[in-house]
């Protein structure tokens, strides 16, 4: 073999252990991450149930309230036993 030969052997065989090398250390560090992150990272369909879980608890107060509300208005918007005895201002014309 001349020495051409051995030196394209090489320059491929290095070539090839530093791709696997990068692999592997790639690989390293995803394993990393996610074991930093607490082992598993959310998918979008789960973050987006967290999310509309969270949105949906800290309203809950807000819409009971504004239920009970609203429940009030119509209370002192509904017309009285007194109210519909007492003559209007258009009855004595």
């Amino acid at each position: 073999m001349d020495v051409t030969a051995v030196a394209v052997v090489f320059i491929v065989f290095s070539f090839v252990a530093l791709f696997v090398k990068m692999g592997m250390d790639y690989s390293r560090e995803n394993d990393r991450v996610s074991s930093a992150k607490g082992g598993k990272a959310l998918r979008v369909s789960e973050l987006k149930t967290l999310v509309q879980e969270s949105v949906e608890e800290a309203n809950r107060p807000l819409r009971e309230r504004v239920n009970r509300l609203e429940r009030e208005l119509r209370r002192l918007k509904a017309p009285t036993s007194e109210q519909e005895q007492l003559p209007s201002d258009t009855d004595h014309a």
